[in-house]
């Protein structure tokens, strides 16, 4: 297998990973005082999942392993991998990635290593995806707002990170900057607006560690799909460059089972 493009994208999804979590770790910097109207406009203008009524799904999840590896595995490798799938599961705050049917140790470690590296990636999606499409990526309090030129700047403290969003005049999240003690991230997201607000379909992230190589970068597309009267994931497409080694991914989504809150 092509074991750089596994290791190009694990490292980067390890990167988005260990800043993301710190999500439900955030503590106040100052007061919003009367700029907190601001933080409502940011929120409400984004498609919100569990704002739309979804509590959680679970889906099917299958890989694009040609893509991904640049060649055709061994047969028997190619029957392990498309033998089994992931399957993802997810409510806002808790992402579960399983193989399915598994276990695969006893079967290759060579496919499980595959998969691995695939869950890594998937994980950091979601950590990122979640932030905008399922919870809201602004918390309520703690939130110190200014205004630069026809920028609003907002910042709070989440664990150890320092975060930094902002948004154009129209309260349009344009950059969210997190800053941890060891690794600064920084995501550009793109969205589309429709009838219910602004859907995430593309986002940039660049890692930037305070030592080390710094060329990392990794370009998420997503592609959406009608699913009981919500927008859920049909297609993600993964562009990574970790210490000037690219990497690919994709992935198909399917067999959603969504419970409504």
């Amino acid at each position: 297998m092509r074991i750089h493009a596994l290791v190009s994208i694990v490292m980067l999804a390890s990167m988005g990973g260990s800043i993301a979590l710190a999500q439900t770790r955030s503590r106040p910097v100052n007061g919003n005082g009367d700029n907190s109207h601001v933080i409502s406009k940011i929120n409400a203008g984004l498609y919100n999942l569990q704002s739309n009524g979804l509590a959680s799904f679970t889906a099917k999840v299958t890989t694009d392993w040609a893509l991904l590896l640049g060649t055709t595995p061994d047969p028997d490798v190619t029957k392990l991998l498309n033998d089994n799938w992931l399957t993802v599961s997810d409510d806002g705050n808790k992402v579960m990635i399983e193989v399915f049917p598994g276990p695969l140790s006893a079967q290759n470690n060579e496919v499980k290593g595959a998969f691995d590296g695939v869950r890594t990636g998937l994980n950091s999606f979601f950590q990122t995806w979640n932030r905008f499409a399922m919870s809201r990526p602004v918390p309520e309090n703690g939130v110190q707002i200014s205004h630069q030129g026809t920028e609003t700047i907002l910042k709070w403290k989440e664990g150890s990170n320092d975060l930094e969003l902002r948004t154009d005049r129209d309260f349009v999240i344009r950059r969210l900057m997190i800053v941890g003690p060891a690794l600064s991230t920084a995501v550009v997201p793109q969205f589309v607006k429709d009838s219910k607000g602004l859907r995430l379909v593309h986002y940039t992230e660049v890692f930037v560690p305070k030592e080390g190589f710094v060329n990392n970068r990794l370009d998420v597309s997503i592609d959406y799909q009608p699913i009981a009267n919500n927008l859920l994931i049909k297609h993600l497409y993964f562009e990574s460059v970790y210490q000037d080694q690219k990497a690919n991914m994709a992935f198909d989504f399917s067999d959603f089972r969504v419970t409504p809150n």
